[in-house]
């Protein structure tokens, strides 16, 4: 949703698309509680997803700083949005729509 403002109301923007970002101790820094890291500590360490650390980080921004990608904008599918759930189904959903 908010990509798609984004795009929508500047006209020259970049959009980076990241993995989960990890630090020096291989931990991931995510916004969540502590069950929600281990999970996600346990989906990178068994290369369920992928993951960057802090100097791929730092040369992917290098690198789209001088490349310029067209978006096609398209506004996200809103299914079942008024269901509570966790913020790790959340993100796990986002994943696997991401996909499709």
């Amino acid at each position: 949703m908010l990509r798609y403002k984004l795009i929508k109301k500047f006209k020259y923007i970049n959009v980076i698309e990241l993995p989960p970002i990890i630090d020096k101790n291989k931990e991931p820094m995510i916004y969540g509680g502590v069950v929600t890291k281990q999970i996600f500590k346990f989906l990178i360490n068994y290369k369920l997803i992928n993951s960057i650390n802090i100097n791929k980080l730092k040369k992917k921004l290098y690198k789209e700083k001088y490349f310029i990608k067209a978006f096609r904008v398209s506004y996200p599918k809103q299914l079942l949005l008024k269901i509570p759930r966790s913020l790790f189904i959340d993100r796990f959903l986002r994943m696997i729509s991401d996909k499709f």
